[in-house]
């Protein structure tokens, strides 16, 4: 049997193709604004804000190249996730393929809970005007 997402007030459920609907009217919309405002971030073309992932690309290749101490100046929360993505994904092939369960933080809220608090942490304090960041 198939699950459907509902609307949480109603409990009544989406139409099979509405998802789908949003996520391909959300990648249009942010091509066009890439297109016009010529920016790379579409976030940063229309709040003016930097996001918590402004400067992550240019981070991880700057560690990519040795230079750990550039990649923390750029963005000091990529590095830390991007290696925390990797032991995920080597924990879900572990689990897939040998039966093992790994750590039992993956199957834990509280840890995601936290780490939605780094990363909105991390944005508050990086669009504070006194905190130095580079342009996107």
């Amino acid at each position: 049997m198939r699950r459907r997402l509902t609307f949480l007030a109603t409990g009544r459920s989406f139409p099979d193709n509405t998802v789908g609907w949003l996520l391909g009217a959300s990648v249009i919309a942010l091509v066009a604004l890439r297109i016009a405002w010529n920016t790379s971030c579409p976030f940063w073309a229309v709040t003016g804000l930097h996001c918590p992932g402004c400067g992550g690309t240019r981070a991880l290749l700057a560690a990519f190249q040795g230079d750990i101490v550039r990649s923390l100046s750029l963005n000091a929360l990529a590095l830390p996730l991007a290696s925390l993505i990797v032991c995920f994904l080597l924990m879900f092939v572990g689990q897939q393929t040998r039966g093992w369960r790994g750590f039992s933080l993956l199957y834990r809220r509280e840890f995601y809970w936290c780490l939605t608090l780094i990363v909105l942490v991390f944005f508050l304090l990086r669009n504070l005007r006194f905190f130095p960041v580079p342009a996107p």
